[in-house]
């Protein structure tokens, strides 16, 4: 026999469980984009390479490259796909940029 509480729990689980599947749908339907780049100068040995290190609210990247010397340097690409690269002139042999908060 069932009570009045028993079919209660029944829909409120039954209910949950459909915002669930619903909410699932939803992020399953949505598209990202991913975008791959590399940085000139980087090198393609071990350890070598571009390595992204942040993006801000307004979509600007930045990060780092190795390059065949395994000297780290930072970028910043631009949207057109124009990389500004940079050294700290105090950081000694390499250049670790990341997001601030």
């Amino acid at each position: 026999m069932t009570t009045g509480s028993d079919k209660a729990s029944f829909r409120f689980v039954t209910r949950m469980s459909l915002l669930g599947l619903m909410l699932s749908i939803t992020a399953l339907a949505q598209q990202g984009t991913i975008i791959t780049f590399d940085a000139p100068g980087a090198g393609t040995g071990f350890r070598q390479g571009t390595t992204s290190t942040g993006i801000n609210a307004a979509g600007v990247i930045t990060g780092y490259y190795v390059d065949s010397s395994n000297i780290n340097h930072g970028f910043v690409p631009s949207p057109n796909g124009v990389f500004t690269e940079f050294d700290a002139a105090s950081a000694g042999p390499g250049t670790l940029p990341l997001r601030h908060q």
